[in-house]
């Protein structure tokens, strides 16, 4: 798109994403995140926090949740399972079963995410 003259936007960059982590491409998918946040594209908070566990970034997805709390957009049961699947796949077990009780707390817990703690 860039070389033809048009700027890629928020969707372009997103559907780039999604399928960067679809093939499991984590370096590729991880400097487009980079270069989405660079330009002020990271809008979509879910998918934001999807890809940043998807690459390994756990720290900076949940520090993405937090934010989210603290700006007045409440993390919905998407972000919080991401999270959770990221913080299982890199054997977070401790931090994991920490927001399990968070989302518990917020009614957002389901057996689905049990499912996925037990993985």
């Amino acid at each position: 798109m860039s070389e033809k003259g048009v700027a890629p936007d928020c969707l372009s960059f997103k559907a780039n994403l999604q399928g960067l982590c679809k093939d499991k491409r984590e370096t590729e998918s991880e400097e487009l995140l980079k270069e989405m946040n660079g330009k002020g594209l990271a809008t979509d908070n879910n998918m934001i926090v999807l890809a940043h566990c998807y690459v390994g970034i756990v720290e900076e997805a949940l520090e993405i949740l937090r934010d989210m709390a603290e700006k007045g957009v409440e993390p919905d049961c998407f972000s919080f399972k991401a999270v959770l699947q990221g913080l299982c796949k890199y054997k977070r077990k401790i931090e994991a079963e920490e927001l399990l009780k968070e989302m518990n707390g917020k009614g957002l817990a389901t057996g689905d995410n049990m499912t996925v703690l037990a993985q």
